[in-house]
């Protein structure tokens, strides 16, 4: 049996454990797809998601240009 490896993670439910678990993972290099029934959760995920990534711009964790690839790899 051949085994493939993790590129995409699709998390349901985005309260605050699913969007940080989401985060966690983009920030390891994973695609991630994150669902839920509210528009208005998800939104709230990704200013969650923009707020933190700034805050370690700012605090040089990572540079504007890791920002932007973790964002890119977040799907709502």
């Amino acid at each position: 049996m051949e085994v493939k490896p993790i590129e995409t993670i699709s998390i349901v439910g985005v309260g605050s454990m699913g969007a940080q678990i989401g985060l966690r993972c983009a920030s390891h290099r994973y695609t991630v797809w994150l669902v839920d029934i509210s528009e208005r959760v998800l939104e709230q995920a990704s200013q969650g998601h923009m707020a933190e990534l700034e805050r370690r711009v700012e605090e040089q964790q990572i540079n504007a240009d890791d920002k932007e690839a973790i964002l890119k790899r977040l799907h709502y």
